[in-house]
């Protein structure tokens, strides 16, 4: 990155999650190596135990006007945008509308009330559909109750990508800031729990302990604000970090061998564009859940890519949140920039790490079909 202008920072974060609407409380979870809470209002006979949002009243956040006919996923993403924006110190009462940019990673954003609206067509008839609901059974429902809530008009952008939709996200943000498309970009996961979603994943083979491993289900929302360098400088904000390059490429689901080679091109290539050699990297922050043959692959090409570097494995703490999974990864990596400090439970190679300074983290994602990307983050210098 030669050119000050290609620069982009984060100066703002939010989260919605088990811990609340709070981000720092989150990472301390993380940071401890936390197992996932179970809070009085969940059901203990729920199979899988889910990590579900807690401490959060939408109301409390966002008003009372509207909330009736938005989904959890869009209460989630809406509330910690607004902190996100708060952290940044952005006033959406004077920031321009066309200069405000909306990316959100989401993959399962309207499967309930689509499903639910072929339940209601199939058994009573379509005149029995609420065209309130309509927009709920769309992908982009959250992303469109945010661009209404916070009067964004740059860009509004939903990435569906699987495991790798978060990581994903990011890229595509960085690209509308560099292009000059937008001075903010607001880019939010978001993904929730139901009974649809479960259903899914059950059928899947996703949450049935056996050879193929099973995963965590989590939910709720990350959030970050992007902007260019130059920019956050001219505004005196507070920098929270860098990001300085993404990637993604794909192997073949069939060809274990070709998965892992794609994984290690994906890093070499995100580094590369982020001109840190291998030796600068202090952590890296992986995808992996709990899936025998996704983690397999994540770790093994990590491990021969890095042969010292800490890696660390958040959804041990907040289950497997989807589209929100690679947004939390991002803000995991800030606080631990700030923390200037590497979870003690990190492992090296399968032995406890001892290193207590990190300045670049890399942020890696592996999806069930194929997918693969790669996130560079580093202490603004």
């Amino acid at each position: 990155m030669n050119h000050q202008e290609d620069r982009i920072v984060v100066t703002g974060m939010g989260t919605v999650s088990a811990h609340g609407v709070d981000d720092q409380a989150l990472w301390s979870s993380i940071r401890n190596g936390d197992l996932p809470p179970r809070h009085t209002h969940s059901n203990p006979s729920e199979t899988p135990p889910v990590v579900r949002v807690d401490k959060f009243q939408a109301a409390d956040i966002l008003g009372k006007k509207g909330l009736q006919f938005m989904q959890p996923s869009s209460l989630f993403l809406c509330a910690a945008s607004l902190a996100a924006l708060s952290n940044a110190s952005i006033d959406l009462n004077t920031v321009d509308p066309d200069q405000l940019g909306i990316v959100i990673s989401t993959n399962y954003s309207g499967f309930k009330v689509s499903s639910q609206f072929d339940q209601t067509t199939i058994t009573e008839g379509p005149k029995h559909i609420s065209p309130m609901e309509v927009p709920n059974g769309l992908v982009n429902a959250p992303a469109s109750h945010l661009a209404i809530r916070i009067q964004s008009r740059a860009c509004n952008t939903t990435i569906s990508s699987g495991f790798c939709a978060g990581l994903d996200a990011i890229g595509y943000g960085i690209s509308m800031l560099r292009k000059k498309n937008a001075d903010f970009v607001v880019v939010g996961g978001t993904d929730e729990w139901n009974d649809e979603v479960h259903w899914y994943y059950n059928h899947a083979g996703l949450l049935s302990a056996g050879p193929k491993g099973s995963l965590i289900p989590g939910e709720g929302a990350a959030v970050v604000v992007l902007e260019r360098y130059e920019d956050a400088i001219r505004r005196k904000a507070n920098i929270l970090g860098e990001i300085t390059s993404w990637y993604s490429c794909f192997a073949p689901v069939a060809n274990q061998e070709a998965r892992i080679k794609g994984f290690m091109r994906c890093m070499d290539t995100v580094i590369q564009n982020g001109t840190a050699p291998n030796h600068e990297v202090d952590l890296v922050i992986t995808s992996t859940n709990g899936l025998v043959d996704q983690d397999h692959i994540e770790l093994t090409a990590i491990n021969e890519k890095f042969k010292q570097v800490p890696i660390l494995d958040i959804k041990k703490t907040i289950g497997e949140t989807s589209g929100a999974g690679g947004l939390f990864q991002v803000i995991s990596s800030i606080h631990a920039i700030k923390d200037n400090a590497i979870p003690s439970h990190a492992l090296v190679n399968g032995s406890s790490n001892e290193t207590d300074s990190i300045s670049t983290v890399l942020l890696t994602a592996n999806d069930l079909f194929g997918g693969i990307s790669s996130v560079l983050v580093k202490a603004v210098s």
